[in-house]
This record gives C-alpha cells, sequence and structure tokens, in this order.
C-alpha cells in the first residue's frame, strides 16, 4: 500500500524488483523510505508515514507467524504508542517454498 505496485511483476527486468516486499525490505534496510513512494512523498511527514507503513508491513508479512505481532500490538505501532523496531528480513534465504500441495500445520 505505502508503494502503490503489485506485489510481484513478471515484467521485471531487475531482480531485485521482481518481489515487491524483498525490494521493499532492502530500502528500509537502507532508510531509503522515499524510493517507496517515489515522487508521491510530498514532504517529511509523508516520509514518516511511509517509514511506519513500510516497517508495519515488513513486520506483518515475517514467514515465521511467531514472529509476527498481534492485532493489538499493530493498533499500537499505528497509533505511536510504541515504537516500530527495525523489522527482520521476512523471508529467509532458505526457507523453503510453500506450494499448493504442501500444508502449513
Amino acid at each position: 500500500m505505502v508503494g502503490g505496485r503489485k506485489n510481484f511483476d513478471m515484467k521485471a527486468t531487475r531482480s531485485s524488483k521482481f518481489n515487491y516486499p524483498e525490494w521493499a525490505f532492502k530500502q528500509v534496510e537502507m532508510g531509503e523510505f522515499r524510493n517507496l513512494r517515489g515522487d508521491n512523498i510530498a514532504d517529511d511527514e509523508d516520509e514518516i508515514i511511509a517509514k511506519k507503513l513500510s516497517m508495519l508491513g515488513l513486520w506483518c508479512i515475517q514467514y515465521n507467524p511467531s514472529h509476527r505481532p498481534c492485532m493489538s500490538r499493530v493498533i499500537q505501532m499505528l497509533e505511536g504508542t510504541v515504537d516500530i523496531a527495525m523489522p527482520r528480513q521476512p523471508f529467509p534465504i532458505d526457507t523453503p517454498v510453500q506450494t499448493p500441495n504442501s500444508s502449513f500445520y
């Protein structure tokens, strides 16, 4: 939602932009929040919102469900009552890819 892009771009010419969540994590890691929105960030307040939403989004898509925040914590983060720490890499490199025939449980 921050970037206004599709999660997966089959026409991407650079593999780093092929999967938006992975690309977004790299941008957040480098502190490049303006890259997430491009020209849509008008001022510092918009950049702060982009930072908050992108970091929270990365927490919510953690591969391991136990690493995701509970909804009450998400609301606290959105309201600003708790700080949002830098999320871990949401997709560990050595994690097997889920297939339609495999089970989460």
